[in-house]
């Protein structure tokens, strides 16, 4: 099942493509330098700051969060915007 949450923009306005962006059918990829290599059972995600439960997972904690599809328009800093794209949390 997909989550679509393309209409979040109308919270802000009827205009789906925010001021100084273009749309583009392409979805670039971009990269500076090298990708880091992390060994799984290293790798940990902490949340903490402003929430009410700081907390850090392991590889094994994050996948049990289960999975989740949400379709969603995607704007780019560098000024170029993609609608409708679908982004799974699965591994």
């Amino acid at each position: 099942m997909v989550k679509d949450v393309t209409d979040v923009y109308r919270e802000f306005g009827e205009e789906r493509l925010p001021p100084g962006q273009h749309r583009t059918e392409s979805f670039p990829v971009l990269s500076k330098g090298n990708i880091p290599r992390v060994e799984r059972e290293e790798w940990t995600l902490s949340v903490s700051g402003a929430v009410e439960n700081p907390v850090t997972l392991d590889w094994d904690d994050v996948l049990d969060l289960g999975v989740e599809t949400q379709r969603q328009d995607f704007h780019c800093v560098t000024g170029w915007s993609k609608f409708d794209c679908e982004f799974t949390g699965d591994w």
